[in-house]
């Protein structure tokens, strides 16, 4: 899986959650990657948002020769609350719960729909018993939200082997 794959994937989530409804030709923001965060963005936005956070990559052999790249990644639904209002934050806590949770069926679903296949139709194939869902707030401008959490199974492009070519005075085991 290649890192653009990741982001558009998520893009495309939030382009055609209904609620979301991240539209990329319009000032209208509704999903962001973390380095937009990460670089001085903040959410100042009123409406529902996506946060699409980078992965972290991992090695899983399972004592055989066939290493697994196994990344970490996570979206973040969140909404701004009102300062000091228990009962905005009850409001938004339930509905970016039922977003996130719509997002992890999404996962799921795509993950079993490609699994049915042949070819892979997506570009992430999650482990299912790894998400987690997990509450987020106050963050970014009195933020809160769910974030959904998992594990993309996968390979590495080369099978993690040395390729001699791209070294000097390197040789493979």
């Amino acid at each position: 899986m290649k890192f653009s794959d990741y982001i558009t994937y998520f893009e495309m989530a939030a382009i055609n959650h209904k609620v979301i409804a991240h539209d990329p030709n319009n000032d209208h923001y509704s999903f962001y990657k973390l380095e937009d965060i990460l670089n001085g963005m903040s959410l100042k936005n009123k409406h529902l948002c996506m946060l699409v956070e980078s992965t972290e990559t991992k090695t899983d052999d399972e004592k055989s020769d066939n290493l697994r790249k196994m990344k970490t990644g996570s979206i973040a639904i969140l909404k701004p609350v009102k300062p000091d209002d228990v009962a905005d934050l009850m409001t938004v806590l339930d509905l970016t719960e039922e977003v996130a949770e719509d997002i992890a069926s999404k996962i799921l679903n795509d993950t079993r729909k490609s699994k049915s296949t042949t070819k892979p139709t997506i570009p992430i194939i999650v482990e299912p018993s790894s998400i987690r869902i997990t509450p987020l707030g106050p963050m970014l401008d009195n933020h809160y939200g769910w974030k959904v959490a998992f594990t993309i199974n996968s390979r590495f492009s080369n099978g993690l082997q040395l390729d001699e070519n791209k070294w000097n005075n390197e040789t493979k085991f």
